[in-house]
């Protein structure tokens, strides 16, 4: 049944919007959502969430998005994917890039040719979004396993955050994913990976001095080397030609193990108190040694990716070992239930949570039978 035949998912309020309308356009299910924010001060969908929306129509062919008057109901009848070459400016938002492209890898291998996806704007991250660098390291890799082989996040300009005003019009940050399109994801059991080896990270600094991340990445060396484990932090000083004119520290640290990374990052702009290099090194350290004693095959911020591609794959048994689900993710299972009809099975032993499920077959139809 095609989406324009189909009833529409009616729901309401504006929580988990992106997982919504990503899960719609997976499932090719229209979606009518009402009372967006309808008892708010300032009713409506957000000038982000307008964002992404267009993001949407520009990755789809035939997409039919209607919004009222108010701004607080919003009606989408998602089309095809389309992949290919896209651009989108995130523009003044107050959302990173990396709160734009979390929410499109579920959609991106399913494209009728490979993605090449460029978003500009805010390239670090905040309390409520990933960095363009985590992503990179820790969210692209776990496509791998799925048999997405070949995807990957580029930050080809930097761009810090700023609570100040700017001039949108200059030049802002850039980033690239690159990913194949594949005829259904694989299942997959995920393990917890074996024991720490190596830690790997990036410090940067953006319209400062280098010093800054030197000495942020000092200080995260200095906290995990009594963990007696391979510690490499490169630093990424961004010359005034090269980035957005916004300064800018900020650190992230990864823990490799194969194709299973889990990671964690702070940002000067984000962080409440003590902002200093040797601080920002200091907690990043700590954030990333908390995430692998919780232990699972990724770490918190992956949770919902793991599960959405876990439900969208093959018409066959997927497991993961999570650590503590997050409230992300939490939601995310109730999403899958909801918009694919995937229940998954929890297991808990030993402090970490089993996942199993069976996929709900998504094919890519663009991609023949090989």
């Amino acid at each position: 049944m095609s989406s324009t035949t189909r009833p529409p998912l009616r729901l309401s309020g504006a929580r988990d919007l992106r997982s919504r309308l990503v899960l719609a356009t997976l499932a090719r299910r229209p979606v009518e959502i009402r009372r967006i924010r309808a008892d708010a001060e300032k009713p409506g969908l957000r000038g982000d969430e307008a964002s992404f929306l267009r993001l949407l129509d520009k990755l789809t062919s035939g997409s039919r998005i209607n919004i009222d008057e108010t701004g607080t109901t919003l009606r989408f009848s998602p089309g095809t994917l389309c992949g290919g070459s896209v651009e989108h400016d995130c523009g003044p938002s107050t959302r990173p890039v990396g709160w734009f492209m979390s929410a499109i890898l579920p959609l991106a291998p399913f494209g009728a040719r490979p993605l090449l996806l460029t978003l500009k704007g805010v390239t670090c991250g905040n309390s409520k979004a990933r960095s363009a660098d985590a992503l990179a390291k820790c969210a692209a890799p776990i496509l791998e396993n799925f048999g997405c082989r070949g995807c990957v996040i580029d930050i080809e300009r930097r761009e810090a955050s700023s609570r100040e005003k700017r001039d949108w019009s200059k030049l802002a940050g850039s980033v690239v994913l690159r990913c194949p399109c594949v005829r259904m994801l694989d299942p997959v059991d995920l393990a917890a990976p074996a024991p720490t080896q190596r830690v790997r990270g990036v410090a940067y600094a953006t319209r400062c001095a280098p010093a800054l991340a030197n000495r942020c990445a000092a200080a995260a060396r200095e906290f995990l080397t009594p963990l007696q484990v391979d510690v490499r932090v490169a630093t990424d000083a961004s010359a005034q030609r090269d980035c957005a004119p916004v300064a800018g520290v900020g650190i992230v640290l990864v823990v490799e193990n194969d194709q299973l990374n889990r990671g964690a990052e702070c940002d000067a702009h984000s962080m409440e108190g003590d902002a200093s290099p040797e601080a920002l090194g200091a907690s990043c350290a700590r954030a990333l040694v908390a995430e692998v004693k919780a232990g699972g095959c990724c770490d918190a911020a992956t949770q919902p990716l793991v599960l959405a591609l876990m439900a969208c794959g093959a018409d066959d048994a997927s497991s993961a070992v999570l650590g503590p689900l997050s409230s992300n993710a939490i939601s995310t299972l109730r999403l899958l239930k909801k918009f694919l009809g995937v229940t998954f099975k929890l297991g808990q032993d030993g402090g970490v949570v089993r996942a199993t499920c069976l996929g709900a077959g998504l094919r890519n139809a663009s991609k023949g039978v090989s």
